[in-house]
């Protein structure tokens, strides 16, 4: 609760957890736009959104990594920097954090489950059965 932003730029993140707990705190995101942490960046509106320019490999097995590049990290900081003196704009930014991060919790994970389980069993089903 006492910083401002979280940087995520793992070559891979599964869960990104540590992102979301530091969102539910305030913090404005940072990270590439791959895996969990870019599934949750996208999310973020474009004025308050940072993604880090990344490079992505792809090894063995077919899993992807993504590799930042140090300076496209520190240019971004600095953007964050020079817009964190208008307190309006840091304030405005750490609410969507933490709205967004609230979308995420168990609770509504699972309400969102239930609610489109509950549309698919509300509908017809037919299986169709082509032959050549």
């Amino acid at each position: 609760s006492e910083h401002m932003i979280i940087v995520d730029t793992s070559l891979q993140s599964g869960t990104g957890l540590t992102m979301l707990e530091a969102m539910a705190g305030g913090c404005i995101p940072v990270g590439t736009n791959t895996g969990a942490v870019g599934e949750i960046l996208e999310q973020m509106p474009d004025w308050c959104k940072f993604v880090v320019p990344h490079v992505e490999y792809i090894f063995h097995r077919c899993d992807k990594y993504s590799v930042i590049n140090p300076k496209e990290l520190c240019k971004t900081l600095v953007k964050i920097r020079h817009k964190s003196h208008n307190l309006k704009w840091l304030k405005a930014s750490s609410l969507e954090a933490v709205k967004l991060a609230e979308k995420f919790r168990k609770e509504n994970f699972l309400d969102k489950v239930k609610e489109m389980v509950e549309k698919v069993l509300t509908k017809d089903h037919v299986i169709v059965v082509d032959t050549f």
